[in-house]
This record gives C-alpha cells, structure tokens and sequence, in this order.
C-alpha cells in the first residue's frame, strides 16, 4: 500500500499536466462546436459553457447519443467531428493517465529493487569479509600447531 501511494504521488506533476491537456482540448473543441453547430441546436450548443457542458457529457459516454442526434441530423459530417473528439478525449487521454500511473510504479518498484540489490550487495562482501578472517584464523591455528609438531 505504501508502495501504491508513493508512486500515485509521483504522478501528481503528469497527471496535472495531462489534466491541463485534456482542459484545452475541452475547450478547443467547445469553442469549435459553439461556432458549428451553435445555430443548429442551441440547446446543447448554443453557448460556451452549454457547449462545454455537452461535450463533457459525450466524453464521459452518458446519454452522448441524444446530444449529437439534432447535430448529426441537420450536418451529415458532424460525426467525423464528435468521433475524432470521442476518441482524443476519451482513449487517448485515458491512455496517457495508465501510462503515467504505471510508469510511476515501474519506477517506485525499480528504486525498490535497486535498494534490495544494495543490501544484499553489502551482505555479500560482510560473508566475504568473514570468511576471510576465518581463512586467516584457519591458517594462524595451522601454523600454531605446526610449530607445536602436531601432525
């Protein structure tokens, strides 16, 4: 759990920067849909911040369909407008939030295993450093004993 909040703290800078791509392409596209389908259906389009509001509820998929039907309706192309959108804002920008989050625990668990590698490192070279000194106390007592005349 500790592991998961830390790299989900990590994130916080890419999260906020793909957060303020997601803001603009908003929008963009709300800017683009106000001045294009304004006239069409003002209900849903007929200001920015209706318009906003409309092309959230199409990102987010709920009721996305009844929005476009009045626009789709009176604009055959409207859907290459609201597919490209659905797709840029929904897929893409999901993607690139995975993307961010599994990076940051890709690192959080490379930073853990690179702590493991160290200790057992250090490890390694104390079992070395003793048996070292054994060799040598080994090798004192067989002199010691040789100098006694033991066999």
């Amino acid at each position: 759990m500790r592991r998961v909040v830390a790299a989900l703290a990590a994130t916080i800078p890419g999260m906020a920067s793909i957060g303020a791509l997601l803001v603009m392409l908003v929008y963009v596209a709300g800017v683009m849909s106000t001045h294009m389908f304004g006239a069409t259906d003002p209900e849903h389009f007929g200001d920015l911040p209706q318009s906003l509001l409309s092309l959230f509820q199409v990102m987010t998929g709920d009721d996305w369909a009844n929005v476009i039907r009045p626009v789709t309706d009176e604009h055959p192309a409207a859907w290459v407008f609201f597919i490209v959108y659905i797709l840029v804002s929904t897929y893409i920008v999901l993607n690139l939030f995975i993307a961010v989050a599994v990076e940051a625990l890709e690192k959080q668990q490379d930073e853990e295993t690179r702590e493991i590698v160290d200790e057992v490192e250090e490890s390694e070279q104390l079992v070395l450093a003793a048996i070292t000194d054994l060799r040598a106390e080994v090798a004192e007592l067989r002199t010691e004993l040789a100098r006694r005349g033991a066999p």
